[in-house]
């Protein structure tokens, strides 16, 4: 199914979908909207949250039976647009420009035509897909931003001023965690009134301000990244995973990154700032957190306890375990079996 889309404002587009036989209900709350697809068509909703300043925010939660293709045509309204996949993928096309992508799990990116191309949005059948579109008037969003172009790469500020659709642009990125928690908490918010509204604007305004950092990220990074990205926060929870498994025998950062799939460099970053510890001090902390409770639960020897831990040196574990828990395994043990006994009832008259 191919649905024209040959109009100037979002809500002209929105009222098209309507009455296109894709949608088959809609809900309305002054800047939000949400559109249920029809049942023919498969299921889901489209969420939109639109602003005065010309920014708004589509969500596409759907999956359907058949491809759907929306063709927007040549006009003289062209927005800039930031797109995220969440989940599943699509594909764009900016024809006449020859640019055609695919975005899949983790992928974003930004693009911009001329107004004289057409372009289509495709949304392929039976996967369940989640797709997040940012959308920039870029002549009502300039007059908010004007002062604050001065520090924007000259390409994508370029593109932000390019009012009147001149010239297309792309770029194309894994896009950061932060980019994701935002959208997130657009989703999942429980706010209402007023509250709700000022928290809706300001997380579609941070989203744009963190594509912008993390455009500038990709310039200068040279693939070491300082952005973590949200396929990046993947492998760091994997690496949580592989330490967790067999903390008697944690692989090297080197053997780490192996096994997820990223570099040293990456990894050590991205775990400090997920996790705000470095790999090493995450893993002696999990050794000390298990070498407690076998202290409680079982009668093994400081010895035993610290080779299952994976500590060759019971003086340099007994050293590790004071630091953490202020007094020696040997002592911790001790005050624990002495609390219990305290806590037991010394005959049957005191039960």
């Amino acid at each position: 199914m191919e649905i024209t889309l040959n109009t100037q404002t979002n809500e002209a587009i929105l009222e098209n979908l309507k009455n296109s036989n894709v949608i088959e209900d809609y809900k309305k709350d002054c800047k939000e909207m949400t559109l249920k697809v029809s049942k023919k068509l498969g299921k889901g909703e489209v969420y939109f949250l639109e602003f005065q300043e010309g920014i708004s925010l589509y969500i596409y939660t759907v999956q359907l039976k058949e491809q759907v293709i929306l063709k927007y045509l040549p006009n003289k309204y062209q927005p800039i647009r930031f797109f995220y996949c969440l989940k599943g993928s699509s594909a764009h096309s900016i024809q006449s420009e020859d640019i055609q992508y695919r975005l899949a799990d983790f992928e974003g990116s930004i693009s911009a035509c001329s107004h004289t191309c057409e372009q289509k949005l495709k949304f392929p059948a039976n996967e369940s897909i989640e797709l997040c579109m940012l959308e920039i008037n870029r002549e009502k969003y300039l007059s908010k931003i004007a002062c604050d172009l001065e520090k924007v790469p000259q390409r994508l500020k370029n593109a932000l001023i390019d009012t009147k659709g001149e010239k297309s642009f792309f770029y194309q990125s894994d896009y950061s965690y932060h980019i994701s928690n935002c959208i997130n908490e657009i989703r999942d918010s429980s706010y209402d009134g007023l509250v709700r509204s000022a928290f809706l604007e300001s997380k579609i305004h941070e989203i744009f301000f963190l594509q912008v950092k993390q455009y500038y990220d990709d310039l200068i990074s040279s693939g070491n990244n300082a952005i973590i990205r949200e396929n990046d926060l993947k492998k760091i929870h994997l690496a949580k995973e592989i330490i967790h498994s067999d903390l008697k025998n944690a692989p090297t950062i080197k053997d780490l990154a192996k096994k997820v799939g990223t570099n040293e460099f990456k990894l050590k970053k991205a775990f400090k700032e997920v996790f705000n510890s470095t790999i090493y001090n995450y893993i002696r902390d999990k050794r000390l957190e298990k070498a407690r409770l076998l202290l409680i639960e079982n009668s093994m020897s400081i010895g035993e306890v610290s080779e299952a831990i994976g500590y060759k040196n019971s003086g340099h574990f007994s050293k590790r375990f004071k630091e953490k828990y202020g007094m020696l395994p040997k002592k911790y043990h001790t005050n624990f079996r002495n609390d219990i006994e305290k806590q037991e009832p010394k005959t049957l008259a005191d039960v």
